[in-house]
């Protein structure tokens, strides 16, 4: 997407309205490029979730060792091999999880793939000429930096409450 966007820079085409995916819309140097102002994509919501982060410092290595993902983790984390699992049976295991944590929930599809929430983000011209993303809220205003967003019980999902961050944590939006 950048190699297109660089192109449509050095010639611009009549203005187009971009719809992106979050392959390249959470990307924030797209920011850069003048031809995205007003384009419009798709996130996956992002939540923090206590404790995690300790949860997973805290595994013993059987414990990882069924997860791929904890496996690059922990090999990642700690510069050791763990012995590889038969992946159709932690997909069979991975279908399985369902859960709730902090107002959002957490399960997966027949596939083993996320079942994600996703939220609408429109990029815009400041009167600076800065692109920046538009508020995407309807009945709470975005949180600012070092809080995150914890979901409103019984309200849209556009309705939650900002709280500080975890000690040791930060949110990037």
């Amino acid at each position: 997407m950048k190699i297109l966007l660089e192109e449509l820079s050095r010639d611009p085409s009549p203005p187009r309205q971009w719809i992106g995916s979050e392959a390249w819309f959470t990307d924030m140097d797209m920011l850069r490029f003048t031809s995205c102002a007003g384009a419009i994509g798709v996130a996956i919501q992002q939540s923090v979730i206590p404790g995690f982060r300790n949860f997973l410092l805290d595994l013993s290595p059987s414990e990882v060792a069924a997860s791929p993902v904890l496996s690059e983790f922990w090999e990642d984390a700690f510069n050791c091999t763990l012995r590889k699992s038969e992946i159709f049976q932690v997909l069979t295991e991975l279908k399985k999880v369902n859960f709730s944590q902090n107002g959002y929930h957490v399960s997966f599809d027949a596939n083993g793939d996320p079942v994600a929430f996703y939220e609408l983000v429109n990029w815009q011209t400041n009167e600076r000429g800065a692109i920046e993303p538009v508020p995407v809220s309807v009945c709470s205003e975005s949180c600012p930096p070092g809080t995150r967003k914890v979901l409103q019980k019984g309200k849209p999902i556009c309705c939650y409450d900002c709280i500080p961050c975890p000690e040791g944590e930060i949110s990037n939006m």
